[in-house]
């Protein structure tokens, strides 16, 4: 019989060929895409949960169109495996999406093990809106949860609102409905458990402390929470 060769090849892959999941910041700049569009989350899923595979540079990124919005929220599971997305240096203009953060508008979703920048990493919230639920990891959390996550870009708000609520917090900006009699909100917009955490750090640290953090290139409060699950 005769026989044909066949070349297969894929422009503008920034991935692992045969590897699913997020593997690149497109890849991610991707996915925010398909959940704001309600595409198809399949091409970024491992086993049943939207995955980062590994650790991502996101320096190409300078602004960040937040993953999902109230029209179409983020419901899935997004599972960070513990990897990171480093240098991490954009802006996020309020004007087009209120609820800001790597996720703006989460429902019932679980988001676990993401690591999101570095010391001395910034977001900046610019431009205008009447009002503001802003925050590292999910601006807008309706239900869900989100567990063992860690920021360590700080957040810069230099827009401005017409009066409205603005509620910015580091992990969860706005957690409606997110205290019930017993359990601690943290982070969520609501309470100030990050200043006390702020306070341990700034009152209780020590010299060798800061020494040690700043030999290593890890925040004082990433050092701190190391010696504590030792």
């Amino acid at each position: 019989g005769k026989s044909a060769e066949v070349k297969v090849t894929q422009d503008n892959f920034e991935g692992e060929l045969d590897v699913r999941g997020i593997s690149s910041a497109k890849d991610l700049m991707d996915f925010a895409q398909a959940v704001n569009e309600g595409t198809s989350l399949t091409p970024f899923m491992v086993n049943g949960a939207v995955a980062l595979v590994k650790d991502i540079d996101a320096s190409s990124i300078k602004e960040w169109i937040p993953i999902g919005t109230k029209e179409s929220p983020f419901t899935g599971a997004f599972a960070g495996n513990g990897n990171s997305i480093k240098n991490v240096n954009w802006e996020v203009d309020l004007s087009k999406s209120q609820n800001a953060g790597l996720f703006g508008y989460a429902k019932g979703a679980s988001i676990s093990g993401l690591v999101l920048g570095a010391k001395g990493d910034n977001i900046t919230l610019k431009g205008n809106a009447t009002a503001v639920n802003a925050a590292a990891i999910v601006g807008y959390a309706e239900g869900g949860s989100v567990t063992g996550c860690e920021v360590y870009a700080s957040q810069m708000y230099t827009g401005s609102n017409s009066g409205g609520n603005i509620r910015i917090g580091g992990i969860c900006g706005y957690v409606p409905d997110g205290l019930m009699p017993g359990y601690f909100g943290v982070e969520a917009g609501l309470c100030a458990v990050g200043d006390h955490f702020a306070w341990v750090v700034d009152n209780l640290a020590t010299a060798e402390d800061k020494e040690e953090a700043e030999k290593l290139g890890l925040p004082l409060i990433q050092l701190l929470v190391r010696r504590a699950a030792e």
